[in-house]
C-alpha cells in the first residue's frame, strides 16, 4: 500500500507535464534557441491541431510587444495568430 501512496505522486507530475500548454514564453524560447522559423511554425500548428486545451497563445498587444521585444520574426507571429496554414488557391 505504501509502494501505491509514493507512485502516485510521481504519476501526477507525469500528466501534468503531459498537458502542459504551448505558450508565447514556449515560442520565445524556440526562438532564443536558434531554431529555425519554419520549425517553431510546424509546432504551432501541430499544437494548433491538438486542441484548444494545448495551447495559451497571446496575441493581444501586449503579447504582440513582448514577442516583439523577444525578437519573435513577424512570420511566426502570424502563425500564432492564425496557425491554419493558408489553402493554396489554382
Amino acid at each position: 500500500m505504501l509502494c501505491f501512496g509514493l507512485a502516485y505522486p510521481a504519476r501526477s507530475q507525469d500528466n501534468a507535464m503531459m498537458h502542459k500548454r504551448f505558450t508565447n514564453e514556449d515560442v520565445i524560447g524556440m526562438v532564443k534557441l536558434g531554431l529555425d522559423e519554419d520549425v517553431i511554425i510546424t509546432k504551432i500548428r501541430a499544437m494548433s491541431a491538438a486542441g484548444g486545451d494545448a495551447i495559451s497563445l497571446d496575441t493581444g498587444i501586449d503579447g504582440l510587444k513582448n514577442l516583439k521585444a523577444a525578437g519573435v520574426p513577424d512570420s511566426v507571429i502570424k502563425a500564432m495568430i492564425s496557425p491554419t496554414p493558408q489553402s493554396a488557391t489554382i
